[in-house]
């Protein structure tokens, strides 16, 4: 199982059941001032697996750490489910998630989201909390 795709953005969802919408992309965002709470970030994940494993169950978790490696808020945990379909010659179950992620920063810097699948770390992403000073 690997991780194809991960990204940070002001806003994801799935139109109907096959449509992906991302607004947003985000490696960056600039606060007034720290702590700050954002809204949501919206991570979206396209999983994919080995044929042997479609209609298998598993476990996502999404860590986030400061740049001391210090965990940020509580883990969240999201389940999924791969579609036991028959594919194509070659091709391999996939599953794409969007998890609203709700955290508050309590400095400026770089935060790393990692994510990990039944235990397993897979891929991580970046988002720098910047403080704007005053112009």
């Amino acid at each position: 199982m690997n991780i194809d795709s991960i990204m940070l953005s002001e806003y994801a969802s799935f139109v109907g059941t096959t449509r992906l919408t991302i607004i947003g992309t985000l490696n960056r965002t600039t606060v007034s001032s720290v702590p700050v709470r954002l809204p949501p970030i919206y991570m979206t994940l396209v999983i994919e697996a080995h044929q042997d494993q479609a209609g298998s169950e598993h476990e996502v978790e999404i860590r986030i750490l400061n740049q001391r490696r210090e965990r940020v808020g509580k883990s969240m945990k999201v389940s999924f489910r791969f579609k036991d379909e028959p594919t194509l010659a070659g091709m391999h179950p996939r599953h794409s998630l969007v998890i609203a992620i709700a955290t508050e920063f309590p400095e400026e810097g770089p935060y790393a989201y990692e994510v990990f699948i039944d235990g397993i770390y897979h891929a991580s992403t970046n988002l720098y909390i910047e403080v704007q000073g005053e112009v």
